[in-house]
């Protein structure tokens, strides 16, 4: 068997026939072939597919941990879904994909905007020390100006970046699957539980070829 996973702990998982983002692998969809991974992967939403997952192999103990499992999923989170909180979790999932490149670009920003007040200091040196006539005035000016205007923009980018970071999507997405895993592991009657469970979890997570 098969099941779709990435690096940051997300599973693919059925939900009333619509493939969404679960943090709990034993949700995960499991594929009877590879080749039915690969279609569903190649078909996920593209808010999804940024996410990187990939195919991988259980083994037949991961199979039977995830199947027969005797932990019991609290009555009222069982097979519920929200369709608006769904669509929430993918776009936190996309913020989260997002938030590298957004450090990325906050040192990128950062040291431009450092350039930028070390050339507004050379200009204004310039100005200290040379005479400046009517066209150094003009061409001083216009210097001036489109660095000024460039780091208002930068900042303004700044800006934007703490704010969405601010969100903090992956943490988040985290808590909101975290909500998932409450279960109710059974004190003395795991058999009792484990039997109804080995053949809820093979109809329900297998997908046919």
């Amino acid at each position: 068997m098969y099941i779709l996973e990435n690096r940051l702990g997300g599973y693919i998982t059925n939900v009333n026939n619509k493939f969404t983002v679960t943090g709990n692998i034993k949700k995960a969809t499991l594929f009877k072939t590879e080749n039915k991974a690969n279609n569903v992967k190649s078909s996920l939403p593209k808010a999804i597919r940024k996410s990187n997952y990939y195919i991988k192999e259980l083994s037949a103990e991961d199979e039977d941990q995830m199947i027969s499992d005797a932990e019991y999923t609290v009555t009222g989170h069982t097979n519920r879904e929200d369709e608006s909180v769904t669509k929430i979790k993918e776009m936190l999932q996309e913020i989260s994909d997002c938030e590298q490149d957004l450090v990325l670009k906050e040192e990128m920003y950062k040291t431009r905007l450092s350039e930028i007040d070390r050339e507004l200091s050379d200009i204004d040196h310039w100005i200290e020390f040379y005479p400046v006539s009517a066209y150094d005035g003009y061409r001083m000016t216009k210097m001036r100006k489109d660095r000024l205007v460039e780091r208002r923009g930068i900042k303004d980018s700044l800006s934007e970046i703490s704010i969405i970071r601010s969100i903090k999507g992956g943490q988040t997405l985290k808590s909101l699957n975290g909500i998932e895993d409450k279960k109710y592991t059974p004190r003395i009657l795991t058999d009792l539980f484990r039997e109804k469970e080995v053949v809820k979890r093979r109809r329900e997570k297998c997908v046919a070829q």
